[in-house]
């Protein structure tokens, strides 16, 4: 009987694990706004977290959010853009989000119903391409700096990984969509880290995680329910500026040809300069300390 029930068992997890791998590339798709849940503003209220817009966003067009710093969980990006917890499509009406994450996370079981529930699709370049030629207001938004950038989250900082992250600009020349700068105050004051240095041991193993599995393993803690130290967020406050979006030409010809890796590395750059515009014109009003923005790698 107990060989019979693992069978059982070890059948349906198989199946599970192969739905995963295969049915959700159309169903993340598909159930896109699918987690706009009016309830969350009671978990905006918490922190409190705000969403601020500097520029009117055709609807008819298509949007590439890059949020920056991805933080520890990426709690900011979720809260602005996958719930209606800070009022997105009344500050962006007629914009239809699709948050984007680790094709990772939506292999874990239970984790994966949570996602797609919340509208989350896979961050592949296949989705991101899929979801902007849709055009008439699809939009993404990707955490740009990715798990990588959770190993410098701490608070007082903001060190991003933006550097050599030129993928996003890639897809938006593939797409003609717009690239729109979005810088989260407050997601790295959510929680403390011990952040070790580039040589130490367990800075290697964390290298060695992300590479090797796919994830990060950051290590972190916040506020508990009942007690001081717990895995909570802390109550911080929570700014989201969205930047005005930069313009990107639809290029047609092969991306990875000397023409496209010049237009690529031209439109980075230009994102580059206008996100650092956007902090220094928003840093006084929601930055607490002195903080420098730098990228990191």
């Amino acid at each position: 009987m107990h060989c019979k029930n693992m069978c059982t068992l070890s059948i349906v997890a198989g199946l599970y694990r192969l739905a995963s791998l295969i049915i959700p590339k159309r169903t993340r798709l598909d159930t896109c706004c699918a987690g706009q849940l009016v309830w969350l503003e009671e978990a905006a209220a918490y922190f409190p977290a705000k969403l601020h817009q500097t520029a009117d966003l055709d609807p008819a067009g298509a949007y590439l959010f890059a949020c920056h710093p991805h933080g520890i969980t990426s709690f900011s990006s979720w809260l602005s853009f996958a719930t209606e917890g800070t009022g997105f499509q009344h500050l962006f009406p007629g914009l239809k989000m699709h948050v984007l994450t680790l094709t990772t996370n939506l292999r874990m079981p239970f984790m994966r119903e949570y996602l797609l529930l919340h509208g989350l699709s896979d961050v592949s370049r296949e989705t991101c391409l899929k979801i902007l030629n849709r055009g008439k207001g699809h939009s993404i938004t990707i955490a740009i700096g990715g798990a990588t950038e959770s190993l410098y989250a701490s608070p007082g900082t903001m060190n991003l990984v933006l550097r050599r992250r030129t993928g996003f600009v890639r897809v938006a020349l593939q797409t003609g969509a717009s690239l729109v700068p979005v810088i989260h105050f407050g997601e790295n004051e959510l929680y403390d880290t011990i952040r070790g240095s580039s040589t130490s041991g367990l800075r290697r193993f964390q290298i060695w995680m992300e590479h090797t599995v796919g994830i990060t393993i950051p290590i972190f803690w916040g506020q508990g329910a009942v007690t001081p130290i717990g895995f909570l967020p802390k109550r911080s406050p929570i700014n989201t500026v969205v930047g005005a979006p930069i313009v990107v030409p639809r290029f047609a010809g092969d991306i990875k040809s000397p023409e496209g890796v010049k237009l690529t590395r031209e439109y980075h750059n230009k994102y580059v300069k206008a996100l650092q515009t956007l902090w220094d014109t928003n840093k006084l009003k929601f930055s607490k300390d002195s903080v420098d923005l730098q990228l990191v790698e």
